[in-house]
């Protein structure tokens, strides 16, 4: 008898392989969707506390994020999505409070790309193509 294996073996042993590659790729990809946006639900509460910060000094929310006056005081940095590097949603409330009215409170806005975020908003925000998550200022 020959102690090589017959190629109905290799084959088994190929199809094995491959599955468990399979497995390990997908969760792989769902633990870095997970990592992504767990980063992106911690860079917004940061930017969130830091405006809550910024109310409690000056009596208002903040018209808009590109001022400066966050910066250093409240938060090193305004935070941008991790992978798109593009700030994130911040929408002042009532609108147009700028001009017309002081901001009375505000929404944060970030996309996730896990769809299954236990997190997420009900309803997606619609720039979102996969889910969404939104932080709000206490009223």
């Amino acid at each position: 008898l020959s102690p090589a294996f017959t190629l109905i073996e290799t084959l088994v042993i190929i199809a094995i392989i491959g599955v468990l590659s399979s497995v390990a790729f997908v969760s792989f990809t769902n633990a870095k969707e997970k990592s992504i946006d767990s980063r992106r639900k911690s860079d917004v509460m940061a930017l969130k506390q830091a405006l809550l910060s910024a109310k409690i000094d000056n009596g208002v929310y903040k018209n808009n994020l590109t001022d400066g006056t966050l910066i250093p005081k409240y938060i090193d940095k305004i935070p941008q999505d991790p992978i798109l590097n593009i700030p994130y949603i911040y929408i002042p409330q009532p609108p147009n409070c700028d001009t017309t009215s002081t901001c009375t409170s505000f929404s944060l806005i970030t996309c996730l790309d896990n769809p299954k975020d236990k997190e997420q908003d009900t309803l997606r925000n619609p720039s979102c193509p996969i889910a969404s998550y939104t932080a709000t200022s206490p009223q």
